[in-house]
């Protein structure tokens, strides 16, 4: 019994359970060979901008963002489905922070990440044992 959303033995194409043919997805997100490529546009991540309220400013010039990591949906191609995925902000890739030189920046990292990790963690590998498994490295 498949846990999965998704019913993969139809190699024509992917659909969700329950989903009519008509509205099946038609390729094969194991087939590299029937993803359709440069059928999307090039992604440009947004600006993040600046929220300039920090209590410990060093400089009135000093930017201050307030980055959010939490759990979203993305879609990585225009004939997959809805991907789960830790973004920045509600998106993936997260935003694009703009500096100039000599300008200093400070950024919250918020982590509203669930504690449950998205994959199977396995906690027989070194290190895995005692700690969380959602970690964030930024």
């Amino acid at each position: 019994m498949s846990h999965s959303k998704y019913d993969y033995s139809d190699i024509q194409g992917l659909k969700e359970k329950g989903e009519s043919e008509e509205a099946a997805v038609k390729v094969n997100p194991t087939d590299p060979e029937s993803i359709p490529k440069f059928v999307d546009p090039l992604p440009i991540p947004a600006l993040a901008k600046p929220v300039n309220r920090c209590d410990d400013l060093e400089q009135e010039r000093e930017l201050f963002y307030h980055i959010v990591m939490k759990q979203t949906k993305h879609r990585f191609h225009r004939d997959f489905p809805l991907t789960t995925v830790w973004g920045y902000n509600g998106m993936c890739p997260g935003p694009t922070i703009e500096v100039q030189k000599d300008v200093p920046v400070k950024i919250k990292w918020e982590n509203r990440l669930p504690d449950k990790h998205i994959f199977p963690v396995d906690h027989t590998l070194h290190g895995t044992m005692d700690t969380p498994d959602v970690r964030t490295v930024v």
